[in-house]
């Protein structure tokens, strides 16, 4: 993946896997989180284009402990319930894909809580 722009090839070979009934695992943050203080860095709209081109549900994931990963520390995985996204109805925007990121943090956020 080329982080560096919007990488069409890994984007089409994503969705390809999933509409192929695969399991991919997506970091919806891009990234580690740079500043400590936050509970969880952005998640990237660009998710919410392979999500919105398959027919599958997201299952939200959450690792805890990552702050620690470099040290080799344990570490802690949590899964969600799996749950789908209605804004594929939608014809694909910015504003839809603005909706279906902010609804992942909102899962994300509620399996941290638990």
């Amino acid at each position: 993946v080329d982080r560096s722009t919007f990488d069409r090839g890994a984007f089409r070979k994503a969705i390809s896997l999933l509409n192929a009934d695969k399991n991919v695992l997506i970091f919806p943050e891009g990234t580690r989180k740079k500043d400590p203080t936050l509970k969880l860095g952005e998640i990237k709209r660009a998710i919410s284009y392979i999500i919105y081109n398959t027919k599958k549900k997201v299952v939200p994931v959450y690792i805890k402990g990552t702050d620690r990963w470099m040290r080799f520390k344990k570490f802690e995985v949590r899964f969600g319930k799996p749950f789908d996204v209605e804004e594929r109805g939608e014809k694909f925007s910015r504003e839809v894909a603005e909706k279906i990121s902010q609804k992942i943090k909102q899962k994300i956020l509620e399996i941290m809580d638990e």
